[in-house]
């Protein structure tokens, strides 16, 4: 991992803060948010759409299931990816390197109330503490995100394999990791995200994406997934 460094002015990484959230992690967030809902949605009616005696349309779910399987996978992979020097990715590697290039010069906070009432809600008392502190708050911040990405390793890894060895590639060897990995671990991988995006929306860009344990974004990507189960419904 490329170190990081800290700058004078915060007003470029501030807009590359905006990009990542708004152009990376949320976009990202959706797509696997979305592929999520549909994989219960069908899960939810497996006897159903695999019943040959019923219109035998078990082929045509089992093959929407494995587009989204992979769409989830590809999305919650971009999110945990690593930057490298080589591409500006928009995940919470980079997310964290702009973080550090500012708190030395941290700006103020935009939506104190919003973002007193979230934290407490979550719990998340060590930045809930230091919130009237801009640049201990951002300090914690920072070792809260990087805390919790490191905590998630052993699933981010098999996520990645999966991608690396199952998606991207048809690779010979299967590692253990990949048969290990499970739409339990997605889920957790997914949750993560949602309150960053959300305190660092409160923050700093004056932007609500969330309020208690409620993701505003969470309700748009189940649309498909609600369609697709008045589908099964005619269907069944």
């Amino acid at each position: 991992m490329p170190p990081y460094r800290t700058i004078a002015s915060n007003e470029e990484p501030l807009n590359d803060i905006k990009d990542i959230i708004e152009n990376g992690l949320v976009k990202d967030l959706f797509q696997a948010e979305r592929a999520n809902y549909l994989i219960q949605a069908i899960n939810e009616r497996v006897q159903d759409v695999n019943d040959t005696s019923r219109g035998n349309f078990g082929i045509f779910f089992g093959t929407i299931q494995s587009y989204t399987i992979n769409e989830l996978i590809l999305s919650i992979s971009r999110i945990y990816d690593q930057r490298k020097k080589s591409f500006e990715t928009r995940c919470l590697d980079a997310l964290l390197q702009k973080l550090d290039m500012i708190k030395e010069n941290p700006p103020k906070i935009q939506q104190y109330n919003q973002l007193y009432e979230y934290l407490e809600s979550n719990k998340i008392y060590d930045l809930l503490m230091c919130i009237d502190n801009d640049k201990d708050f951002i300090a914690d911040l920072f070792n809260y995100i990087r805390a919790n990405h490191n905590n998630n390793q052993k699933i981010i890894c098999s996520l990645k394999s999966w991608r690396d060895k199952k998606i991207a590639h048809n690779d010979k060897f299967i590692v253990k990791e990949v048969s290990s990995l499970t739409l339990k671990d997605c889920h957790l991988l997914l949750e993560f995200p949602k309150k960053v995006i959300t305190i660092i929306g409160w923050a700093y860009l004056n932007t609500g994406y969330g309020v208690k344990n409620d993701y505003f974004l969470s309700s748009d990507s189940k649309r498909s997934s609600i369609a697709l189960k008045r589908l099964i419904s005619k269907l069944y």
